[in-house]
């Protein structure tokens, strides 16, 4: 009965490990819900399942007292023989008996010489800072110390506790790290992709060290970093050369050596066998992994914790809790603890303070465990009050440095933390319902969703894989069920109190892996003691013969643990555009390239690059690089020298066409990530010949001398400085005028000087400042950018010559580079920045804005200030129009002296509208500018189009006449004429019901159009949960139930050009795919793809699949090889942004079209999500929510499910025709949803609460 017994307990604990990996299979599935519910069962059965299975010897020398209640006999405190010291201490710190008296007093000598070093030291850390001299101190006040303790202690003659690995353990041990060593090495140099900020600042510091010979203890820079981990780069440097290369490999060899602490720490809780078990699971930890092989200081943490932990578990004691005694109880009282092992787990605790601000939280970990041994161990303090006392005066040592910098720079010191507290910067307003919002996603991110930020994690991907989620979830189980036992106090200590790092972090960040690395120990010990547990479950049911069912149960969880693990970080979390991106990857893109262009090149990179870490580190000879402006960047500036490479980041793509414009001849890519995706950066190259091509002015020849006439001769100049009659186009009598565009390099007072031998007139931004002969001059203030020049002169002989003195340069002929014409326009409004927050006084700047679209990563003036735009719009056709702001802070638009629309909330959207006649009108626009991420955006609808940020073309800034200005051209006439369409009703079929062409709530439909279709169409029948088939007239040909798997919520279909069907099965996220004979081809997407209830799918000409994410507010675009390669738009209401977006279409044409629900719009986007128009459409809820379908004529149909009709909208979105009512005859709806259009304009409607399919035809049209 009792060996029965036993086997039903193990098969109860394996039945537990089962529902936990179903439970864990719920949070694939985003049911977090079922998934609590499942693991607290789990859980309750994993207890009741090892309640008989006791632990034999619990934490035996920490104990208090025997297993019958009573006192341990006493210790001897000297090896047997030795005489007894009577001046001798309990157990765990025994002092020897001192036969030499001269190793006492040389070790007080060695002590007494530590701290006169210590405190020399410091006095040099405070007075010179970190001197090589005060690091010679201090590192010898150290050596001093450990000295002086190893001479005091006398060598052992008992056997420790635990026995020394064999031969056997150390090659599994070995196999171990050389897994930990392949996870953490391969392809170092490539993975990740680009080198982060932080990892670059710390590599500056490190060759600051070295170069500058400086040694702060604390490095200030980018909020404060400690020096431990900088020293190491420095060295690293010093050996092996300055590369990013070299910097991964200091963080991968700290990950290697961090598995061999756990493997010390995890024998001495666990024993041997789970000592392996432990160091496995950090070697192939994803987390850690991850951590391993970027450049940051907190790879230091869970190396130094476990070493200090290891020591002081030794030096207490505390040892082999689960498993067999290796040794007899009687002997294991009688080894005596090593005062050793207290002084180098305080060396490993003050060192730790040196690295990750996130280690601070360590000691407190120890404090609370101390207190803990001091209330439920009596005589704790007799028996290790010395051994503690050991321990933190190790710690002291080597923390005195940093903590007396703390002292005296606590701002500094605490800078980093301030900059991270929830309690200084947070989204949500109430402080508590942060911080629960915060300690919710970090109690999940180990099983349900793990850190969003690319550096740290495959975003969103749990920070456990499956097998080790499961496990850690039940031994946290267990352990808050034994929390009394030390072991399971202290990681529980341990769990809660390193998660604060994250939970304490700001709450956009949530839940952060970095801050929380801590709990890897926790997550660790927690997976661990399950496998303990399960370990000695299996030798109580089978005694001698547990070897086999235990490997049995143990080695495939690690094994698959181990596979999960390196593809989720070799393949997906790789090949992942967020994670791919995340390494500042668009300037170290840059800097590659700079650095091996090298010195032959001019450069211009974004403002976002310059002087960037990045840059600095991995292209430190390439410095003579611009900054390129956020404002009245183009032209290029330069002479045309050396040639040119501009780097842009990808918001400018807007400067990047327009370049293209200017520039038709030179070398353009956009570059991408080489998986597929957005573009992340954008390259020009430009030779010598494309700058000067636009640079220069038009000269206009005449055959008179009043400029009259037709134009005799146009030629491209170059600067104004001629020589006639050498110079001139003929040799009789002629006038000549210049136009184009005068750049101002900075706001301030020029001086212009015309000289001239005859009659001559200056016009600037066509107000007239010269007129005359010989030489003239005006000192005129002009805004920084592009003016509009034009230049009169009378053809006589002598010199003609443009002169200008700007502010602080000398006077010379105007250069070429200041000089262009067209296409170069001085397009925009004239902006007046005011240091000051009511536009008052002399404003400080004045320049030219091409556009209101403006982002300022480098402020103009210091915050706070105000800018006043001004200028004429040019409007092209009469009509209403809407004009829209969103800024950081405060905007008011006037147009024509009247307010128009302002914006005072925060990056909110807001508009007006205005009836304007064609032609100029007058603008104002002002901003304030007191807040971060200053920005500023001025949009338009003109009537007839979308919404769209108001063109540069259209904008003027104040000038003495507008006649030389050509206003620009209405928008062109769609090359499709749409006409009018009626939309007639066919027929319909279906009712509701389960059978054979009967539907529940049919929600999608799918015509096949490929050349070799049969004209079937397809019906996502979704409360059925099944696809009907049908021909075009509605005859039932077959239903299809599934394909790997049946189908749970089915919403929406497409067909390839192969005639192959797409399935979008919503609630799991699978998309299978099917023959035209239902043979099923596979699937995929599913919980990998992270979807949250998607609900459209659509198809473009080269068979890539649109999937509309409605829950994740975005677009996903898969291949038919289920291979994903890009997603368009995130989270929001701007631009390009979605709010649960139900659909998507695309015209062939370049054109994407998003039904962006839960905004009330449809979006128009290019195929990388570049926003283009959008426009207004009736509301609707998202699981209903409105579909589209392309019309024969280039027009769009939608679904209107709330108004139950059918809407046509233009490209543009100018709404053409509606049709529909509400009711059950023919013709009328109840909540269509889904729609399909074939090549002979038959519409199919899916009219949903019907339980029915339409059949419409499109009549006329173009």
């Amino acid at each position: 009965m009792r060996e029965r017994r036993k086997i039903t307990n193990l098969v109860l604990a394996l039945g537990a490990v089962a529902l936990g990996a179903i439970a864990q299979g719920r949070f694939v599935v985003r049911e977090p819900g079922d998934a609590l519910i499942l693991y607290g069962v789990a859980i309750i059965v994993f207890i009741y399942a090892c309640r008989p299975w006791e632990f034999r010897a619990l934490c035996h020398a920490a104990l208090p007292r025997s297993a019958a209640g009573t006192e341990p006999p006493a210790e001897p405190l000297v090896s047997p023989g030795l005489s007894s010291d009577p001046g001798r201490v309990a157990e765990g710190v025994s002092r020897p008996a001192y036969r030499n008296p001269w190793r006492l007093r040389l070790g007080i000598a060695l002590f007494l010489l530590a701290m006169l070093c210590s405190v020399l030291s410091l006095r040099s850390f405070g007075q010179r800072g970190g001197s090589s001299g005060a690091w010679s101190l201090y590192l010898a006040s150290l050596v001093l110390f450990i000295a002086a303790f190893y001479a005091w202690e006398e060598s052992r003659t008992q056997k420790p506790s635990l026995a020394p690995p064999g031969r056997k353990e150390l090659i599994l041990l070995a196999i171990i790290c050389a897994i930990g060593a392949f996870l953490r090495f391969y392809q170092l140099q490539s993975i990740p992709f680009g080198l982060f900020f932080d990892e670059a600042t710390n590599g500056l510091d490190a060759v600051r060290v070295i170069q500058q010979r400086v040694y702060p203890v604390y490095f200030e820079a980018n909020y404060g970093r400690g020096a431990l981990f900088i020293y190491l780069l420095a060295l690293s440097f010093k050996l092996l050369g300055v590369s990013v290369l070299t910097m991964r490999l200091v963080t991968a060899a700290l990950g290697v050596l961090t598995v061999l602490a756990f493997y010390f720490l995890f024998r001495q809780l666990f024993g041997p066998e789970l000592g392996l078990v432990g160091a496995y699971l950090i070697a192939v930890s994803r987390w850690h992994i991850n951590f391993s092989r970027v450049v940051f200081d907190a790879v230091l943490l869970p190396l130094l914790a476990a070493l200090s932990f290891y020591f002081l578990f030794k030096g207490l004691g505390i040892e082999n809790c689960g498993g067999p005694p290796p040794m007899p109880p009687d002997l294991r009282r009688r080894c005596s603890r090593r005062r050793t092992d207290f002084l180098w787990g305080g060396l490993a605790l003050g060192l730790g303070l040196h690295t990750y601000a996130a280690f601070r939280l360590i000691p407190l970990v120890i404090l609370l465990f101390l207190l803990y041994k001091v209330v439920t161990e009596r005589g704790f303090v007799k028996r290790h009050g010395l051994g503690v006392a050991i321990f933190v005066l190790a710690s002291f040592m080597v923390f005195a440095p940093l903590g007396q910098y703390a002292l005296h720079n606590w701002k500094a010191f605490t800078a980093r933390a301030k900059e991270a507290s929830i309690l200084t910067k947070r989204d949500q307003p109430d402080l508590a319902k942060a911080l629960w919002s915060n300690t919710r996603a970090h109690l999940l991110m180990f099983n349900y969703r793990g850190d969003r930020n690319g550096r740290h994690n495959l975003p969103g991907e749990p920070m456990l894989d499956f097998a080790t989620a499961v496990l850690f979830a039940l031994g946290l189980g267990y352990s808050l069920y034994r929390w009394r036992e030390p072991r399971s106090f202290f990681f529980l200590t341990c769990f809660v109190v390193l998660l604060l790092g994250g939970i304490l972090s700001v709450d956009f960040e949530a839940p952060q892996a970095l801050r929380a690395i801590g709990t890897l120990l926790a997550a660790c010990f927690f997976a661990c003691l399950t496998l303990e547990r399960l370990w000695v479950g299996c030798r109580k049911a089978f005694g001698s013969r547990a070897g086999l069912p235990t490997l049995a149960v143990i080695v495939p969880l690690l094994a698959y643990s181990g596979w999960a693990n390196f593809h989720t970080y070799f393949y997906r979390q790789a090949r992942d555009f967020a994670v791919w991106n995340a390494f500042s990857t668009p300037e170290t893109l840059t800097a590659r390239t700079m650095k091996a262009l090298g010195r032959e090149y001019d450069f211009y990179v974004s403002s976002f690059f310059y002087k960037h870490p990045t840059l600095r580190f991995i292209a430190p000879d390439v410095t003579a690089y611009k900054r390129w402006d956020v404002s009245g960047g183009l032209p290029f500036r330069e002479p045309g020298e050396k040639p040119l490479f501009i780097f842009l980041d990808s918001q400018k793509r807007s400067d990047f066409l327009e370049a293209q414009r200017y520039y038709p001849n030179a070398d353009f890519e956009e570059v991408r990530p080489p998986f597929g995706g957005p573009p992340v950066l954008y390259t020009i190259h430009l030779t010598g010949n494309d700058l000067r091509s636009i640079q220069g002015l038009m000269a206009y020849y005449y055959h008179n001398k009043e400029w009259e006439g037709e134009t005799a001769l146009e030629h491209r100049g170059e600067r104004l400085d001629l020589s006639w009659p050498d110079d001139a186009p003929w040799a009789g009598p002629f006038s000549a005028e210049w136009q184009g565009v005068l750049y101002a390099p900075q706001y301030g007072p020029y001086l212009l000087k015309l000289e001239a031998p005859a009659k001559a007139q200056l016009y600037l931004d066509e107000n007239l400042l010269l007129d005359g002969s010989g030489v003239m001059a005006q000192e005129v203030t002009l805004a920084k950018g592009n003016h509009a020049l034009r230049v009169r002169a009378v053809g006589a002989e002598g010199r003609l010559r443009l002169w200008w003195r700007p502010p602080g340069g000398e006077e010379a002929v105007v250069p070429t580079w200041a000089l262009y014409r067209p296409p170069v326009t001085n397009n925009g409004l004239l902006g007046r920045y005011y240091q000051n927050l009511d536009w008052a006084g002399s404003p400080a700047l004045a320049r030219i804005d091409p556009r209101l679209s403006l982002y300022f990563h480098i402020t103009p003036l210091p915050r706070p200030y105000t800018v006043e735009w001004q200028g004429v719009i040019s409007i092209p056709v009469a009509g209403l129009y809407a004009f829209g702001l969103e800024s950081i802070d405060d905007s008011h638009l006037y147009i024509d002296d009247r307010l128009v629309v302002e914006a005072i909330q925060p990056n909110e959207y807001r508009e007006g509208s205005i009836e304007l006649t064609a032609g100029f009108h007058d603008i104002r626009l002002r901003y304030t500018d007191r807040s971060g991420h200053s920005h500023i955006n001025l949009y338009w609808t003109p009537p007839g189009q979308g919404r769209q940020i108001v063109p540069s073309q259209n904008l003027y800034p104040p000038q003495g006449s507008y006649a030389q200005v050509l206003p620009p051209s209405p928008p062109p006439v769609a090359p499709v004429e749409l006409g009018e369409l009626a939309l007639d009703f066919v027929s319909a079929w279906g009712s509701q019901g389960t059978g054979p062409g009967e539907f529940n709530e049919p929600r999608d439909i799918a015509v096949d159009i490929a050349e070799n279709g049969k004209g079937r169409l397809y019906v996502a029948d979704t409360g059925n949960r099944r696809v009907q088939v049908f021909d075009s007239e509605g005859q039932f040909i077959a239903s299809w139930e599934g394909g790997e798997e049946k189908f749970v919520e089915p919403l929406a279909l497409v067909v390839d050009s192969q005639g192959d069907l797409y399935v979008l099965d919503s609630e799991p996220g699978w998309i299978y795919r099917f023959a035209a004979d239902g043979t099923p081809l596979g699937r995929f997407a599913g919980p990998e793809a992270r979807f949250f209830h998607p609900r459209g799918l659509a198809i473009d000409e080269a068979d890539r699949l649109y999937v509309a994410d409605t829950g994740g507010c975005r677009v996903v675009v898969y291949n038919t090889a289920g291979e994903r390669l890009s997603q368009l738009g995130w989270k929001g209401e701007g631009p390009g942004e979605f709010l649960e977006p139900t659909d998507v279409t695309l015209d062939g044409r370049g054109a994407v079209y998003v039904v962006d629900t839960s905004n009330q719009r449809v979006q128009q986007l290019d195929p990388w999500g570049g926003y283009r128009a959008e426009w207004p459409i009736p509301a609707a809820g998202p699981y209903n929510g409105p579909h589209l379908a392309l019309a024969p004529d280039g027009s769009l149909l939608m679904t209107a499910p709330e108004r139950n009709q059918i809407q046509r909208y233009s490209p543009d979105g100018t709404l053409l025709g509606e049709w529909g009512s509400p009711g059950m005859a023919a013709g009328q709806f109840r909540i269509p949803v889904g729609l399909a259009v074939d090549q002979a304009g038959n519409v199919y409607v899916a009219d949903t609460l019907n339980h029915r399919v339409q059949k419409f035809m499109l009549w006329g049209g173009g």
